[in-house]
């Protein structure tokens, strides 16, 4: 691609403070895939935000990065005989129910919940789920229909540093539940319906923060406000699919707690935390799965 010489002039970014970038900054950022076509923008000096693919300078390099041909790249954790159409999302919600029980899976499932029932085990399993999460978003995004191998999780200081980004990504995106609480003791009328909000606030952010860390590796692309929305309405209806099958896995729940309350405490127990685990790992392979179906976009 031959540019152009570059404007002087500075633009903002929604969600990312005072920071004042070049056109240059964000052709740059369009090319690497971390400023999306609906990320909002604002020229230096004014307060009018607006997606970044209506501001003509850069709508061109979205036009140039989407004509592009992509070059094909050998995955090292995706067999190709594991790899499969790029079917819509609801094509894959009954397929998928058995994915996280697919190659080394079932280990996978029975041990975190196990995890949660040995004591202080539940600390280990918060800090597993995540980086269990991040490789299977990042293989279904690759169009896996496996259960990641373990060539996914990376070397044992990749995984270490994946844990400590997704913990600290679980609790900055906890934003939504902090603010209630603030709210809630200055309207303490509201306090109920602000927890509500919250919860449905962080029920569509939280997966979408774990997916950005997946794809990107790093932090901060996953602390955007705007980049994390941009993502959201990107993958669009395919991704309020995934939330609503975790909204199912949810009721799931609470009727498995009514019949999990006449087993014996144990096995009522174990049967719960099963589902948990499974559910989850079921919502972020459907995640990962429209990211495929919209890879070309995001």
């Amino acid at each position: 691609m031959t540019d152009q010489p570059l404007q002087t002039e500075r633009y903002r970014i929604a969600g990312e403070g005072k920071d004042l970038y070049s056109r240059n900054d964000l052709r740059n950022r369009i090319r690497n895939g971390s400023l999306l076509a609906g990320t909002e923008v604002a020229l230096e000096g004014t307060d009018e935000y607006r997606p970044a693919a209506d501001f003509p300078e850069l709508a061109r390099y979205f036009s140039l990065i989407s004509s592009a041909p992509r070059p094909v790249e050998a995955s090292t954790y995706v067999p190709a005989d594991s790899v499969a159409p790029a079917t819509s999302v609801g094509a894959r919600l009954i397929p998928g129910l058995i994915y996280p029980l697919t190659g080394f899976g079932a280990v996978v499932v029975f041990g975190l919940a196990l995890l949660q029932l040995l004591p202080f085990g539940f600390l280990a399993s918060a800090i597993a789920m995540p980086l269990v999460s991040v490789a299977i978003v990042r293989v279904s995004s690759e169009g896996s229909t496996r259960m990641p191998a373990l060539a996914a999780f990376g070397s044992l200081g990749e995984m270490v540093m994946t844990a400590l980004k997704a913990i600290a990504i679980s609790l900055l995106s906890a934003w939504p539940l902090i603010l209630a609480m603030i709210l809630s003791f200055l309207l303490p009328g509201a306090a109920f319906t602000l927890a509500i909000a919250a919860m449905i606030a962080m029920v569509l952010y939280y997966p979408a923060c774990i997916a950005i860390l997946a794809k990107y590796k790093t932090i901060r692309p996953a602390l955007s406000v705007s980049l994390i929305w941009g993502f959201i309405t990107t993958l669009g209806a395919d991704y309020a699919l995934a939330i609503g099958a975790g909204l199912g896995v949810l009721g799931l729940l609470i009727v498995l707690s009514l019949f999990a309350s006449t087993l014996p405490a144990n096995v009522g127990a174990l049967l719960t935390v099963l589902v948990v685990v499974w559910g989850t790992l079921y919502v972020f392979h459907l995640i990962g799965w429209a990211m495929y179906r919209h890879r070309d976009e995001i």
